[in-house]
């Protein structure tokens, strides 16, 4: 079976069980490519449209190897048509859906009516941000209790306990900092809760603000 690309599809559209195509360069197209651009679309005009007729089977995919593929199945030919973006592809899959070639079509991308029905989670970073931060302030109150302890009792730690020591002071001061900025990642993530991730930055931020106090005053005095 002969298999045909075409990029920087814009549009599809089914009228009388015939899948209609238009590609259209974008302006990235044309800067990475320039006049090579033209030879990739086999024409020298800026919009093509093509016809697709007995089809058997449409399928779609999304994936950084092979692209967002809309892929139309006859008997002798199998058209790969490369969507130039993540909205026309979304948009295909939509009317691909609800056209009369429906019954042949399959998808592993959710249309956009179930994701806006998909209930909205946590941001993960957000979440990493905030264990962090309770991670590093556990530490940090731990330290505290073994420096009150060492100093009522004289004790005199050892090579490695002070290494030990010494790692856990370094979580308590780099934690944060990798916590912040994942908390501001979070926080700029669209379509999540942002509670993790305000509560991760906040606390990050405490956390980074009493460690440079805790530094300040030992330098002074």
């Amino acid at each position: 079976m002969r298999i045909k690309l075409f990029r920087c599809v814009s549009k599809i559209i089914i009228e009388d069980n015939v899948v209609r195509f238009e590609q259209k360069l974008n302006l990235i197209t044309i800067f990475l490519f320039g006049i090579f651009c033209f030879i990739l679309m086999k024409s020298k005009k800026n919009r093509i449209l093509g016809n697709i007729s007995d089809v058997k089977s449409i399928e779609s995919s999304n994936s950084l190897m092979s692209g967002r593929l809309i892929t139309v199945t006859t008997d002798k030919v199998k058209y790969k048509l490369d969507m130039r973006s993540k909205k026309s592809l979304q948009e295909a899959i939509d009317m691909l859906e609800q056209s009369e070639l429906s019954n042949k079509f399959s998808s592993h991308i959710p249309s956009q009516a179930v994701l806006e029905n998909t209930p909205i989670q946590h941001s993960d970073l957000g979440i990493a941000s905030f264990i962090i931060a309770i991670s590093c302030i556990t530490l940090f109150l731990i330290n505290i209790v073994v420096m009150l302890v060492i100093r009522e009792t004289n004790y005199i730690p050892d090579e490695d306990i002070l290494t030990i020591w010494g790692a856990i002071l370094l979580l308590c001061f780099v934690g944060p900092i990798v916590g912040l900025i994942l908390g501001i990642s979070g926080w700029k993530e669209k379509k999540s809760k942002h509670i993790y991730a305000i509560l991760g930055t906040l606390f990050n931020c405490a956390n980074l603000l009493v460690l440079l106090l805790i530094i300040i005053a030992n330098s002074l005095s």
